[in-house]
């Protein structure tokens, strides 16, 4: 849910800026590295790769391998996003 939203955010605050082409998670991500919103956009598009995974994953041990990522590589992500945006 929070990889939904954070595009979605992304994608509203770039096209308020000017931007038309970001109406794709990555197309928006791709966007928000280009211009500094976001740091690490490789860990941004595992992000998208691993929520669609996420989607058709009946095994156990990959739900818990993406549950370490989440709290490990994709939490920091969003804390730094909600920073970022908030100092504008």
């Amino acid at each position: 849910m929070c990889c939904e939203l954070s595009w979605k955010v992304l994608k509203d605050y770039l096209e308020e800026q000017g931007f038309n082409d970001v109406n794709t998670p990555s197309n928006a991500i791709k966007k928000a590295f280009e211009i500094g919103i976001i740091e690490n956009g490789h860990a941004w598009m595992d992000l998208l790769v691993d929520r669609n995974l996420s989607l058709h994953t009946y095994d156990e041990e990959k739900a818990t391998n993406l549950d370490l990522l989440i709290h490990t590589k994709y939490h920091p992500l969003f804390q730094k996003l909600k920073t970022t945006l908030s100092d504008k």
